[in-house]
């Protein structure tokens, strides 16, 4: 997943659960509440996992033999 699209997710999540917690509308603040957890477990996934990430474009493709 691509981290902009990540970053993007949690941004809107977190914009509209602001938004919802300032006029204090739960059926705002409960979807809006988990969209800005999940993009933020999102973009600590991917801080995690990003050194770990192969790059090189000259490696050859994995063959998975099932």
């Amino acid at each position: 997943m691509p981290f902009l699209l990540s970053l993007a997710n949690f941004l809107n999540g977190a914009v509209w659960l602001t938004y919802a917690l300032l006029k204090w509308d739960p059926f705002i603040v409960i979807p809006n509440g988990l969209g800005t957890i999940s993009g933020l477990i999102q973009l600590i996934l991917y801080a995690v996992y990003y050194r770990t990430t192969r790059w090189d474009d000259d490696a050859p493709p994995s063959i998975n033999m099932v």
